[in-house]
């Protein structure tokens, strides 16, 4: 595992160090981005792959005046919560930062992590910090994985010791951390259901016996591209699709050929076309096989999911995470609610029969479309959703009746200042704020508090094995409600 950990943090192109400098450090904590922190003689040291109280030996990789980043090349004292991590790719892939830390005290760091975000650098006062709550399953957990294609496959450490003569020419996987043109080839991920692994390896197989082009991004030519999977935990239903550029060489056509038919125990295959530049897995839906659509049960009621519209990527720790919103709303008993950053309406409409109404707000015009066919297949009625930008608002909240509490679960980049003062001036007596960035979450939480009282953190556990936390803040307005 060292000797993968040593590929986390390239040396900058252009940037030269001096002979290797090796330090001796204990690791304090894990900051937001999971790494471990140490400090030494004044300067801060991320070290990649570092465990709370372990005394280690880092080569310095790349130093600034106050901080600097290294890797671990011994571990002189291993702590208690070490784990060896099962996945062979585990510091190589940039999809877990966390297998070799113990599941208890991922919890715990993730709750730190939050306490960190609202006490620096602005503090923002609390109520009450609730312990995280922990996800059912710690694999195989994911409903949705997206794998690049890539013409450069990224060799790790151990294949670069072997002194073997490898072919990298292609590759189907996962991202190298910090580098968007280098593929980490990998045969199966453990945070995916076995189904998943198994479409995976259909396809990687075949890619060997008669391979198309592939998209390069220097170039901006060649024809695969992505692959997105997709299953869903309670109907067993599942998607793949296969995103590339036009088809143009023959190659391309008899893939295609092949992949029409080459997964009858897939619920639905779609080929998605993109002349895009940008390395977003999106394109033009031709459906290929089955309904163009999967669907998912969540609170009792069936979402459907388009292929690219978003939903919840861990469903059994989606009813926990309902469950908070629930509990947070329905304190004050409220008869209008707004969901704002809506999506395909899973947190608003699994609220509907317990209020008087639900009104989502959504940029995405599918998300939106699907939320309200999601309405329809619940047979809920008090519901009604509205395409528009929030951070570019319109007249349409003049418009709508005043919420008694207003639901937002942004992106990670949090909520435009804007939106945070239209929500001042709209004054809901209570917002219900879900977030999966405790830094931007704490920043906004520090606006509206300059009204609003924060009563409670509510951290869940969404992704076990990253550093990533979902949190769900309550806010009051004491003017209008008892909280």
């Amino acid at each position: 595992m060292l000797e993968a950990l040593k590929s986390l943090i390239p040396v900058e192109p252009g940037v030269t160090l001096p002979d290797p400098q090796f330090l001796d450090l204990t690791i304090e904590k894990l900051g937001g981005a999971g790494q471990a922190i140490a400090h030494h003689e004044g300067k801060v040291y991320f070290v990649a792959g570092g465990i709370p109280q372990e005394r280690v030996r880092v080569q310095i990789r790349k130093s600034k005046k106050r901080y600097a980043q290294g890797v671990i090349t011994e571990i002189l004292e291993r702590g208690e919560l070490r784990r060896d991590p099962p996945c062979p790719y585990f510091g190589e892939c940039g999809g877990c930062q966390w297998q070799h830390l113990d599941p208890t005290a991922q919890l715990a760091w993730k709750k730190q992590q939050v306490i960190d975000a609202f006490t620096h650098p602005v503090a923002v006062p609390y109520r009450e910090i609730r312990d995280p709550v922990a996800a059912p399953s710690l694999y195989g957990y994911r409903n949705k994985m997206e794998f690049s294609f890539g013409d450069q496959r990224w060799l790790t450490a151990a294949e670069i010791a072997s002194g073997e003569v490898l072919a990298k020419d292609r590759a189907l996987g996962l991202h190298v951390p910090g580098r968007f043109d280098r593929i980490l080839d990998i045969e199966a991920c453990l945070l995916q259901p076995p189904l998943a692994n198994q479409i995976l390896q259909t396809l990687r197989h075949h890619l060997v016996q008669d391979p198309p082009s592939i998209y390069q991004t220097r170039t901006h030519t060649g024809f695969l591209r992505h692959l997105v999977i997709r299953t869903a935990q309670h109907s067993q239903e599942s998607m793949v699709i296969l995103v590339t550029s036009p088809p143009q060489a023959q190659a391309d056509h008899r893939f295609l050929q092949w992949f029409a038919q080459a997964y009858p125990q897939v619920t639905t295959v779609i080929h998605a076309v993109t002349t895009s530049k940008s390395q977003v897995a999106h394109g033009e839906v031709e459906v290929l096989q089955g309904p163009g659509y999967i669907t998912e049960i969540l609170a009792g009621l069936q979402f459907r999911i388009s292929p690219f519209s978003f939903f919840q990527t861990n469903p059994a720790q989606a009813e926990r995470l309902i469950a908070c919103v629930q509990a947070a709303v329905l304190a004050s008993a409220p008869g209008v609610i707004w969901d704002l950053y809506c999506g395909t309406g899973t947190l608003g409409l699994s609220l509907a029969r317990s209020v008087q109404q639900v009104i989502g707000i959504e940029l995405n015009p599918a998300a939106v479309a699907d939320a309200r066919l999601n309405a329809a297949l619940n047979q809920i009625q008090n519901s009604a959703f509205f395409q528009e930008d929030l951070n570019r608002p319109q007249d349409l909240w003049q418009h709508l009746p005043h919420p008694d509490c207003v639901i937002v679960d942004p992106p990670r980049a949090g909520l435009d200042p804007d939106t945070c003062h239209r929500l001042l001036t709209l004054a809901p007596p209570r917002i219900v704020y879900v977030s999966c960035n405790p830094a931007t979450q704490a920043r906004d939480c520090a606006l509206l508090s300059q009204t609003y009282q924060l009563t409670t953190l509510q951290p869940l556990d969404m992704f076990p094995q990253t550093s990533h936390v979902e949190t769900v803040a309550t806010l009051v307005h004491p003017a209008l409600t008892l909280g």
